[in-house]
């Protein structure tokens, strides 16, 4: 590190030790936000995807992430939306949003600011951000000509005191919306099909808890800029129409996610020296024993759908006799004991109780194990 690095980023350097920083994605913070997991928490904070070689450290990491079909639908996808000047993506943002659109001026951000080889990419980011600001300044002051269809806007986000940029797909900066006010609408284009009130759940889900992250970012650049705020209650979501490669768009609400979000980073650690603070010093994370050396938090479900690191997490609570191997219930009812070994020594009788939350798990484990035997006899 040269004379005048920040602090932080000292710090920062220092916590990776040999991972090199890796820019997250919206999906990512949305994930890393919804976590249990101090592991998951502190690589997104120093910037390093579950994804990468972090999560690879203590030993296998379970599949994450897209398909690469998955990944190809995707970007084939987008790149029709986005040809002949957004032609197709027009058509679907018209059918979608609740005020007529008149002449959109398409602004690419991709085109005007490309990520060339040999160029630093913090100097094209920086470039891409300061375009943004300044159109969507212009529009939210009543100084732009047209609605304004923005490409890949780029958007800083800050959290856990740890800066970082999210790219939307596009961004509608639109003159007169409702009420006759500036507003700003965000629009994510996902592969998936639209089936209407059948269409994947989780999909919508995963896809509105992203949009919450951009709304939020949104939120942040509003305030740096000292302009007025915007609600953000909704965004605009461009779906594949069934058999097709044509947009179908829909207005979602994502307000509810927004908060969902907020209350979730509200519990992560506020600051870096938060984080900081849960290792010993002299700590990096690129070595195996400082994952390992931080608390599990294990949740089944969630997390052998969405971590690369669930498989390491379940084999520490499994060698444990760790509840949580086996979801919340029955971390719920053996609370008491945390043990799961002990468990099956105090309702077999090996083993005495010595408290008296213990004493009342093996009265009602006693019920329901007379009952299995009973069950077992008349079976026999």
């Amino acid at each position: 590190m040269g004379e005048g690095t920040p602090l932080g980023e000292v710090e920062l350097a220092a916590l990776r030790g040999g991972l090199a920083p890796s820019t997250n994605t919206a999906r990512d913070l949305a994930a890393t936000a919804q976590t249990p997991c101090p592991r998951r928490r502190a690589l997104a904070v120093v910037g390093a995807r579950t994804e990468d070689a972090a999560a690879r450290l203590p030993g296998p990491a379970a599949p994450s992430g897209q398909s690469p079909f998955a990944i190809t639908v995707g970007t084939r996808f987008e790149e029709i939306l986005r040809r002949d000047g957004a032609a197709r993506l027009r058509e679907a943002l018209e059918r979608a949003v609740p005020v007529e659109l008149g002449e959109l001026e398409l602004i690419d951000l991709d085109a005007r600011h490309p990520w060339r080889p040999g160029v630093p990419r913090p100097e094209t980011a920086a470039a891409r951000r300061s375009a943004t600001d300044a159109l969507v300044a212009a529009c939210l002051r009543g100084e732009a000509e047209a609605d304004r269809l923005v490409l890949h806007p780029r958007l800083a986000l800050t959290v856990t005191d740890t800066a970082r940029d999210v790219e939307p797909d596009a961004l509608l900066c639109l003159r007169a919306g409702r009420g006759a006010q500036p507003e700003l609408l965000l629009v994510e284009i996902k592969a998936f099909v639209d089936h209407g009130h059948r269409t994947d759940t989780h999909d919508l889900a995963s896809t509105r808890l992203q949009l919450a992250v951009y709304a939020l970012a949104v939120r942040q650049q509003l305030a740096r800029l000292e302009l007025e705020p915007q609600p953000m209650r909704e965004a605009v979501v461009v779906l594949r129409a069934p058999g097709s490669m044509v947009g179908s768009a829909s207005l979602e609400e994502v307000h509810r996610d927004v908060s969902r979000l907020e209350r979730a980073l509200a519990r992560a650690p506020a600051t870096l020296s938060e984080v900081l603070a849960t290792l010993p010093e002299g700590a990096a994370l690129d070595d195996s024993a400082t994952l390992s050396a931080l608390p599990v938090r294990y949740r089944p479900h969630y997390c052998l759908a969405s971590c690369a690191m669930a498989l390491q997490c379940r084999a520490g609570v499994e060698e444990a006799a760790s509840p949580e191997y086996y979801g919340s219930p029955t971390r719920e009812v053996f609370a008491a004991i945390g043990d799961l070994r002990r468990a099956h020594g105090l309702v077999t009788g090996s083993e005495a109780s010595e408290t008296e939350e213990e004493r009342e798990l093996v009265a009602r484990l006693g019920v329901l194990r007379r009952r299995i035997d009973d069950a077992r006899r008349r079976c026999s």
